[in-house]
């Protein structure tokens, strides 16, 4: 029997979704692009261009891709699923947790979901990492993570760096994705404590992220560019985690090391970044042994396997319910250390 197609949308034509959601969606056998809304970016492509959220709603779709400047996610997404359409937020979907709280309940109402998009979840180095720290390791667990890359603001002067818009910086954009994974390991507790230091670039700074197509001229920043927190759970489990768009590192790489009765560390590269790691490596501390991982992807690949489980659940094939209730719990800790250092979030 043939399966029609899920017919997708995409809100916003910035980097995420023109770089990497639309060739990924062109190609999936499962999906159609029928609709493109940003009335402000000059290259989106005929026939799918839409004028307005109107129009754009009016395609019937199933699922929309919605990756637009941070504050404006909740009131996309709310319009998206009032019409009945499930929808793809890129991180972080909400600034504070009764904005996702909001957006379950009208996606209940409407029959529709709501999806989060969670690429490190599906990397094959944080699989092996999980299995890993599961099979030798005992809790109550202490962990390290860390995103760092050497230089290159993405765009400043743009809304990527403007807290009004963007909400924060490098701990809710690179620390997203390491605070999922830490999380993970611990089975995404709530803290009972957390404290935070945000360390923010001078008014106006020269020089993007190359990689991406970035301008190199000045722009104003008005977010960190380098943030710390730990956090203290009712188990006993503890977390410091470190995300920073600018540091001393000579490559781009992403640490993440679990402590209990052991120690094994994973030392990668999560993203686009071509300055990378040349290949991801685990180590178990108790021998010193480390190998690289025979099962290294290539890059980019969990974006791949995120559009798989976006379909799937879509389609209805799986319940979406779960990994929104570990999204909130990001949500949480990184709204709380926004707030533990003066700079809330939802400000």
């Amino acid at each position: 029997m043939t399966v029609a197609p899920l017919r997708v949308g995409l809100v916003g034509f910035g980097w995420m979704n023109r770089t990497v959601w639309l060739p990924r969606l062109r190609a999936h056998p499962r999906c159609r692009v029928v609709a493109i809304l940003d009335p402000y970016h000059p290259g989106v492509p005929e026939p799918q261009a839409q004028a307005n959220l109107g129009e754009f709603l009016r395609n019937r779709m199933d699922l929309a891709f919605i990756a637009t400047p941070n504050r404006t996610h909740t009131a996309l997404a709310r319009a998206c699923l009032d019409a009945g359409v499930t929808v793809l937020l890129e991180k972080p979907p909400c600034l504070c947790a009764g904005e996702l709280r909001d957006l379950r309940a009208h996606a209940e109402r409407a029959g529709a979901r709501v999806l989060v998009s969670r690429p490190a979840s599906h990397r094959r180095d944080v699989r092996a990492l999980r299995r890993m720290a599961g099979l030798l390791l005992d809790p109550p667990f202490q962990v390290e993570a860390e995103w760092l890359r050497g230089s290159g603001l993405p765009r400043p002067g743009s809304w990527f760096t403007d807290r009004r818009a963007a909400g924060g910086g490098a701990l809710i954009d690179l620390g997203w994705h390491v605070a999922e994974v830490a999380l993970g390991l611990l089975d995404f507790p709530r803290p009972v404590e957390v404290t935070a230091e945000l360390a923010e670039p001078p008014g106006v700074v020269a020089g993007g992220a190359g990689w991406r197509g970035d301008s190199a001229a000045p722009g104003r920043v008005t977010v960190e560019a380098d943030g710390r927190l730990s956090a203290r759970f009712a188990d006993r489990s503890r977390l410091a985690l470190r995300a920073a768009w600018r540091s001393r590192t000579p490559v781009d790489v992403t640490r993440i090391a679990v402590t209990g009765g052991g120690r094994v560390e994973l030392v990668t590269t999560f993203g686009f970044s071509p300055h990378r790691v040349p290949r991801p490596r685990l180590t178990l501390a108790a021998g010193g042994r480390g190998h690289d991982l025979s099962a290294a992807a290539p890059l980019a690949e969990e974006y791949d396997r995120q559009l798989d489980d976006a379909v799937a659940l879509a389609a209805g094939d799986a319940d979406w319910r779960p990994g929104l209730e570990e999204s909130a719990a990001v949500l949480d800790l990184l709204s709380g250390a926004y707030s533990a250092a003066g700079r809330p979030l939802a400000a």
